[in-house]
């Protein structure tokens, strides 16, 4: 007997054929899930080495052992009018011949469900920026803003700046570039770097297209915040990370309440959008300018929470301090819906990562129903 035959009869090349689908599969469902909980980049990669460690010695196991229906036994100890091999073949040609559809599958979903066609504009636009020109429809419209060399649409925005005299309200600036962040990804034709990827250059000296280069960025995004009493100034400005050039750029000096910030974080979302040429629909639109709360101190509490629930830092103390930061807010708020689902994904968070207590989990139910309600 060949030793490819020998192969083919302990089931080893069915195993590895099951085995590397398999691991694709896990890969690709991992690079969706992990960054909408703020994981690092080193867990998707140790993932990925563990998968490839793993190959060889699943290869030696299906050699050495073989599924018997009273479990697993050593080749040598199953009698060959007992064996087990053409049964357990036709349960891993199953389970490959399924694990490749599910492949077709993601293709086909990946390539017709969820393209789109980027050449034309998803609707017209309904409100641009000061100093920002609409992007209309018509070719015989030049706009006034130049525009990003790189075909991409991808973003990159830079930590915000902290120009406040107190170093305390570091948080407050953190917190509305986490929440400009939101902001730019309700745009569908948009893709924005995680918080987590930028918070590395935000003490870099690197230039523009030196960190564009690095993320493959089209544009890139920095701003600084000074926080005085009553009033706010936002400065910020989009630059080409390929030329750096600045594409525009505005200073915003404001009485400090809910409804200037987030109608700054519209003004500032619609200037990148206009940059790479995106127009944005009525939808688009609304939901940029469609504010959380009313209530200063409620953001301020809720700006806390955000930080604190940091999926690459939690531990079992910053999750208590999250989800009271989230309590303050909705005392102060009652209605504050996006408070609510926040701590409840603090909450559940906290619960799988076993960093709190059980009730956790039906704790988590409670304030997903406040969310809804």
């Amino acid at each position: 007997m060949t030793f490819l035959s020998e192969l083919t009869r302990r089931n080893v090349i069915r195993m590895a054929g099951l085995y590397l689908v398999g691991a694709w599969l896990i890969v690709q469902v991992a690079e969706t899930l992990l960054p909408v909980f703020g994981t690092p980049e080193w867990v998707l990669k140790t993932l990925i080495l563990l998968l490839a460690l793993c190959f060889v010695p699943a290869l030696v196991a299906s050699w050495v052992f073989e599924l018997t229906p009273d479990g697993l036994k050593r080749e040598g100890q199953v009698a060959s009018a007992h064996s087990n091999h053409t049964q357990t073949a036709k349960r891993l040609d199953v389970l490959t011949l399924s694990a490749l559809a599910l492949v077709i599958l993601l293709f086909a979903a990946d390539r017709f469900w969820t393209g789109k066609d980027e050449s034309q504009p998803v609707a017209v636009a309904v409100r641009q920026p000061a100093g920002v020109s609409a992007v209309a429809s018509s070719p015989d419209t030049k706009p006034k803003v130049p525009r990003a060399t790189a075909d991409s649409r991808l973003v990159a925005v830079l930590p915000f700046r902290n120009r406040s005299e107190r170093p305390e309200d570091a948080y407050f600036a953190e917190g509305v570039h986490d929440d400009l962040l939101t902001q730019l990804s309700k745009i569908a034709a948009l893709k924005v770097i995680s918080r987590t990827s930028m918070m590395r250059y935000a003490d870099s000296t690197l230039s523009i297209p030196q960190i564009a280069s690095e993320l493959g960025a089209a544009v890139v995004l920095e701003g600084a915040v000074q926080r005085a009493g009553d009033k706010v100034r936002v400065n910020v400005q989009v630059i080409d990370g390929a030329s750096d050039v600045h594409l525009w750029a505005e200073n915003y000096d404001r009485a400090l309440t809910t409804e200037t910030i987030f109608e700054i974080q519209a003004d500032i979302a619609q200037a990148v959008a206009s940059a790479l040429q995106v127009v944005l629909s009525p939808a688009e639109s609304n939901a940029l300018r469609a504010g959380s709360t009313k209530s200063l101190p409620a953001y301020e509490a809720f700006l806390r929470g955000k930080l604190l629930s940091v999926t690459a830092s939690i531990s079992a103390e910053r999750s208590q301090e999250a989800i009271a930061a989230f309590d303050r807010a909705i005392a102060l708020d009652p209605d504050f819906a996006e408070a609510y689902a926040r701590k409840a994904q603090v909450q559940l968070l906290s619960y799988w990562l076993a960093i709190g207590p059980r009730s956790l989990r039906e704790d988590a139910r409670e304030s997903v129903a406040q969310a809804e309600r």
